[in-house]
C-alpha cells in the first residue's frame, strides 16, 4: 500500500504536465557524488523565480518543444539539502550560424535570489513536495513532460529545500505486446462477432480496460471492461455489467493472447493494457485494423 500510495503521488505531480505533449528535457543532479537525471525543472516551481531567471538568460538562446525554458540545471544534494549549482545555455552566434555552450555558475546568479549564495550554490529554499531522479535506461515512456520511468528512481520529499523522505525504487519491464503494430489485426480477428449480430451488425465494438490485472510473464488474469458500440439501428450501447456475454468473450479474448508488456514500477505491477480503449472493426476486407488509444 506505501509504495502504491507513492505511485499515485507522484503521477498526480507529474500528470498536469502532460498537457504539454512532448517529453522534457531532465535538469541534472548529483546525489552523493553521482550523476541522475532530475524529473522536473525546479526553477519552475516559483513563478517570480522563473521570471527574474527569464529575464537575465541571453534572448538568444535555443529552446525546443522540450525545453520551452531554453536552459539545463545542474543541482547537489550537500547533505539533506538541494542546492543549484548552476544553469547552462546554447546561444546561436549569427556569424557561424551555430550555437555554443555557456555555463552559467551559481555565483553569477545571485541576482535572482536576492544574494542567497554560498560556498555551495543556491540553496533550493522555494522547492516543495515530491520530486524524482532517475537514471539507467528507459523502462517505460510517454511522450508527454517527464511522464516516464527509468531502471533505478529516487523519490524525494522536500520540505522549503530540505528533504524530509526520500525512497528508492528498482523499475523493470517484461517484454511483450504493446503497440498497435504488436497485436494488428489479431484481437479483431479472434473476437467472436457471430455470436453478437447486433454487434456485427454495427461491424465495431469498443472496450476501455481498468485496473488490468496480469500476472509477472505477462498473462492476462483479470480487468474492468466498459462496453461501447452502435446496434443495428444505430442506437448507442454501454454495457458495464462484468457478467454479460460480451464482457466475458472480450476477457477470454485477452487472456488467449500472450504476453503481454508488463511493468514493475515503484514496487506495483503495471500492464501495458491499463487506461487502453481497444476498438475491434469487424474484419470484412483486408484494410480493417485494430485500433488502440490511450
Amino acid at each position: 500500500m506505501r509504495c502504491k500510495n507513492v505511485m499515485l503521488l507522484v503521477l498526480a505531480c507529474i500528470l498536469p504536465l502532460l498537457a504539454k505533449a512532448t517529453g522534457s528535457s531532465a535538469d541534472a543532479v548529483y546525489i552523493d557524488g553521482e550523476e541522475w537525471s532530475l524529473l522536473a525543472k525546479p526553477l519552475e516551481a516559483d513563478s517570480a523565480i522563473s521570471a527574474r531567471l527569464y529575464a537575465f538568460l541571453p534572448e538568444n538562446r535555443k529552446w525546443t518543444t522540450a525545453n520551452y525554458g531554453g536552459y539545463d540545471a545542474v543541482w547537489e544534494m550537500v547533505g539533506d539539502s538541494l542546492y543549484l549549482k548552476g544553469v547552462s545555455v546554447s546561444l546561436y552566434d549569427e556569424n557561424t550560424g551555430k550555437y555554443t555552450e555557456k555555463n552559467i555558475k551559481a555565483d553569477t546568479l545571485h541576482c535572482i535570489f536576492d544574494g542567497k549564495v554560498s560556498s555551495n550554490g543556491i540553496f533550493a529554499y522555494w522547492v516543495n513536495g515530491k520530486i524524482r531522479a532517475g537514471r539507467g535506461k528507459t523502462v517505460r515512456y510517454f511522450h508527454d513532460a517527464f511522464f516516464r520511468n527509468l531502471e533505478q528512481e529516487k523519490v524525494l520529499d522536500f520540505d522549503n529545500g530540505v528533504a524530509i523522505g526520500s525512497q528508492t525504487f528498482n523499475n523493470h519491464r517484461t517484454a511483450g505486446l504493446r503497440s498497435e503494430i504488436d497485436i494488428a489485426g489479431i484481437l479483431s480477428v479472434r473476437f467472436p462477432w457471430d455470436e453478437f449480430p447486433e454487434i456485427k451488425a454495427g461491424g465495431r465494438i469498443s472496450f476501455h480496460l481498468k485496473d488490468v490485472a496480469m500476472t509477472a510473464d505477462g498473462r492476462f488474469v483479470d480487468c474492468l471492461l466498459e462496453v461501447f458500440y452502435n446496434d443495428c439501428d444505430g442506437a448507442r450501447v454501454n454495457i458495464t455489467d462484468q457478467n454479460s456475454s460480451c464482457v466475458k468473450a472480450m476477457k477470454e479474448l485477452l487472456a488467449s493472447v500472450y504476453p503481454w508488456e508488463v511493468y514493475e514500477i515503484y514496487g506495483e505491477r503495471i500492464a501495458v493494457l491499463e487506461g487502453w480503449i481497444v476498438s475491434l472493426r469487424y474484419p470484412d476486407d483486408s484494410r480493417d485494423r485494430l485500433g488502440v488509444t490511450k
